[in-house]
């Protein structure tokens, strides 16, 4: 990413970054890295993230911190009319989300997404009117438990594919979610546009044609949590197998999802192999991620058999982490 120099010509740029709560180890540091880069530019950096996300780079002086506080009534109830409308008969039924949701913006419109799904309302976006009696519509009572609710509600097809992109990782190409599914081409586009529409998942604009994400990491997490431990092994199996027959070239930016997967399928071998080719890799570039591939290898060869190939790669290891 460049970063535009100060002057009289210099046009403000934004950089948006959102829920940076959920950031991994490498994005950190390259975020700390922004942040400094940015110090005398007419670069706009906006992060958004939980309450309790900390970072050390907030110590800066140049960052400044605006804590969002929740919806309150009115804004809740605005937001409830723009979903819902205003006809006479959502009167209760808006009091009891705006109520459970406890000014949570998500939480608002997750309810409202899985009673109009359940058939409890009639009509269409902004013009709703209630199908049935107040006391036939309970409301879960946490988010996860929302959206928990709403994928064991999805038709089957629709179901099975969110299940494996939730696998697949935050970006899901759909040439690997096809093979994985097992879902018929014809299928899974069906699938994939009900998500769409459910609002679970969203077509990545400016990218390879079909690839997807979730429309929030929540979503992907308590679906991954919802599968046995079995099936996801098997889907993490399949994922890897797939990586390795779309992407015979596999790029080494490629290789540490590749040894997330194998790791999370039990091929704990294969998982160390790759993760030792990312760390030649990504040395190179980031020593500290390197660093954290070369352990990553070793713990997973101390899990394998002791041999004099197993001994050489362990070795091996052990001098790249010195280094």
């Amino acid at each position: 990413m460049l970063f535009r120099s100060s002057g009289p010509r210099a046009q403000p740029v934004v950089v948006l970054v959102e829920d940076l709560h959920w950031i991994d180890a490498a994005s950190t540091e390259f975020i700390e890295a922004m942040v400094d880069a940015v110090t005398g530019t007419t670069t706009l950096l906006l992060f958004n993230f939980r309450y309790d996300y900390v970072a050390p780079w907030m110590q800066r002086a140049h960052y400044r911190q605006v804590s969002l506080s929740p919806l309150n009534r009115t804004e809740a109830n605005d937001l409830l009319y723009d979903l819902l409308g205003k006809d006479p008969s959502l009167a209760l039924i808006s009091r009891h989300i705006a109520e459970r949701a406890q000014g949570n913006p998500f939480f608002i419109e997750e309810l409202v997404h899985s009673l109009v799904e359940r058939g409890d309302f009639e009509g269409t976006r902004g013009a709703y009117r209630l199908a049935g009696g107040i006391d036939t519509i309970p409301l879960p009572a946490t988010i996860e438990a929302l959206l928990a609710a709403r994928i064991d509600h999805l038709a089957e097809p629709a179901r099975q594919a969110l299940q494996c992109a939730a696998v697949i990782g935050r970006e899901i190409p759909t040439a690997i979610l096809e093979r994985v599914s097992g879902l018929r081409p014809t299928e899974l586009a069906d699938a994939l546009w009900r998500l769409r529409r459910a609002e679970l998942l969203r077509e990545l604009p400016l990218t390879e044609p079909g690839l997807h994400a979730f429309c929030h990491p929540l979503i992907q997490e308590v679906c991954y949590r919802s599968l046995l431990r079995e099936r996801r092994r098997k889907i993490h199996t399949e994922v890897a197998r797939a990586i390795k027959l779309d992407f015979t070239d596999i790029r080494e930016e490629r290789i540490i999802l590749l040894a997330y997967h194998l790791e999370e399928a039990g091929e704990l071998m294969e998982a160390a192999q790759a993760n030792m080719r990312a760390a030649f890799w990504i040395g190179a570039h980031d020593s500290s991620q390197g660093l954290r591939s070369w352990t990553k290898s070793h713990q997973l060869l101390a899990t394998q058999p002791i041999s004099e190939s197993i001994g050489f790669l362990r070795v091996q290891a052990c001098l790249q982490i010195m280094w």
